[in-house]
């Protein structure tokens, strides 16, 4: 009796149900609607994302569905990722034990694939053409385009772009072959953008819906005729090594995602005399370069070919000077300026003039120092400043710069100094979510000051991410601003004026006092829902 009790007493428990799965779900392809199995799901909890040993793993069955039984409680991202589909994040708070088990539906959207076939001027393929697989993105504040990848034609001149997010692409296409400088082309294939454009302003743009293959069909490269280019290096470097000089053509697009690029490269004599030849039409710089200590030393200047032969070009290698100041904060000796840096800009502080040439760190006596400038127009900004501070004044000999910029030639004899103000202001809400659709999974908080004159300068917005629509924006310098929270927003597109002119009235107004704070909440904005405002 006894064993039938045992006995009993064991099969009623493993009748028992197993309990919920702490997170499962479905994940479909977003186009068709096809369960996805085989999909690599990983929980990454938010406070320690770089832990490893914190993350959970799981992967989707052949109908799409997955489960993580047993999660501890906290807040995660779920990232869910297959080959063939745009890997995406999606914020997942758990709280256990008061909310209860969450089942998902997902979506991933699936890549798109561009080919084409690329021909000579005759016709005929063109073997291991490069093209450049181009996007438009925000740099210093203007909209210009920009590599994502390259592709490369085979034997029958055809080339095969996959793994492309859905979107407006452009292409750039250009022969890789070089003649040796001994034996110059009176004609050269000339690179273009698609289809037959000289300059990036006329490209055509070609737009990829998400899991197609499209096909731009036959590209043809021009042939014009090239130029010669004969100039002298003057090399004021003492101790250095035998200059060479190579011509960069100038495109009308970043290319540094690409990886390779054609150049010319040119023999300099001991007189400094340098010959280039069979240069196709175009804008380029001819950079001159010396080694001095291991450190390289180089001067450049811009040439334009239309097509006749350039003589008496000069480039010039000088001795580098050296940029020092100091960092004072404003009412308080004993911050910790440890973890700041001083960026040095190239061409002033102004967004479409400036990029950053070098980012030091602060000595424990809140000196710097930059070695290595050349001469030219030059701003100063601090970065990552204890929390409640801001960057108010940067001075040069006396002379507040901080707007103005300075010249190399200024600085080099005149102290200069950067002013840290403890009454940086803060900023943090929500977003509401749209009414008409499932909220994004994280959106991006700019502020953008009210004052048109103050928008030239990057150092005076603010932005970060909201995942969830909860944000936080510290060190915020005082003063009057719109409030934007978009959901599909391209990184830094707030900087350009064309962009943000349309949007100004849908910007929340607010003030950040000096070490204050401002809360509030703001509506959800969308570029793709509005066609009329892009």
């Amino acid at each position: 009796m006894r064993k039938l009790a045992i006995l009993f007493f064991t099969l009623a428990a493993g009748a028992q149900s197993d309990p919920p799965p702490a997170l499962s779900g479905q994940i479909s392809n977003a186009i068709s609607g096809e369960p996805l199995g085989k999909t690599s799901l990983l929980l990454i909890p938010v406070k320690s994302p770089n832990d490893f040993d914190q993350r959970y793993a799981a992967t989707s069955t052949a109908d799409g569905r997955f489960a993580f039984p047993s999660v501890e409680p906290g807040s995660y991202t779920l990232r869910a990722s297959r080959n063939g589909f745009i890997s995406t994040d999606y914020p997942i708070p758990l709280d256990f034990p008061s909310t209860p088990p969450k089942s998902l539906t997902l979506r991933l959207t699936p890549f798109a694939v561009l080919t084409g076939r690329v021909l000579d001027s005759d016709g005929d393929p063109l073997d291991q053409a490069q093209v450049q697989i181009l996007r438009t993105r925000y740099t210093n504040g203007r909209k210009t385009l920009s590599a994502l990848r390259a592709a490369y034609t085979n034997d029958l001149g055809e080339f095969r772009a996959a793994n492309l997010p859905p979107g407006t692409y452009y292409l750039y296409i250009t022969s890789l072959s070089s003649p040796p400088p001994r034996s110059p082309q009176p004609e050269r294939l000339v690179p273009i953008y698609y289809p037959d454009a000289a300059d990036s302003s006329t490209a055509a743009p070609i737009t990829l819906a998400p899991g197609a293959e499209s096909r731009v069909g036959d590209i043809r490269l021009p042939t014009a005729r090239t130029a010669t280019i004969r100039g002298k290096v003057v090399n004021e470097i003492p101790n250095s090594t035998q200059p060479t000089v190579r011509l960069y053509a100038l495109k009308g697009h970043e290319a540094q995602a690409v990886g390779i690029s054609r150049f010319h490269a040119a023999h300099v004599s001991p007189s400094g005399d340098f010959v280039i030849s069979s240069v196709e039409p175009g804008a380029y710089s001819v950079l001159a370069e010396v080694g001095q200590n291991g450190i390289s030393r180089t001067g450049s200047v811009p040439v334009s070919v239309q097509g006749a032969d350039i003589e008496g070009v000069t480039i010039v290698i000088t001795n580098p000077s050296t940029l020092s100041g100091h960092l004072r904060v404003d009412g308080d000796a004993s911050l910790d300026l440890s973890r700041a840096r001083v960026e040095l800009l190239k061409g002033g502080p102004s967004i479409d003039a400036s990029r950053t040439t070098d980012s030091v760190r602060i000595q424990p006596d809140r000196s710097f120092r930059i070695s290595g400038v050349q001469a030219d127009t030059y701003a100063l900004v601090a970065t990552q400043l204890p929390q409640g501070c801001y960057m108010s004044r940067v001075t040069v000999g006396g002379a507040d710069v901080t707007y103005t910029g300075f010249e190399l030639s200024t600085a080099v004899s005149s102290p200069i100094e950067i002013l840290i103000s403890r009454k940086a202001g803060s900023v943090s809400g929500t977003v509401d979510p749209p009414q008409d659709r499932p909220a994004a999974p994280q959106f991006t908080i700019a502020l953008v000051p009210r004052d048109p004159a103050l928008r030239k300068f990057a150092f005076r917005f603010a932005d970060a991410p909201a995942p969830a629509g909860q944000f936080s924006l510290p060190n915020v310098p005082p003063g009057d601003y719109l409030a934007f929270a978009w959901e599909d927003v391209e990184p830094g597109a707030w900087f350009d004026p064309d962009f943000l002119n349309p949007w100004e009235e849908r910007g929340v107004p607010l003030t950040v006092p000096e070490a204050g704070q401002a809360n509030l909440r703001l509506p959800a904005l969308s570029i793709a829902r509005s066609p009329n405002l892009k």
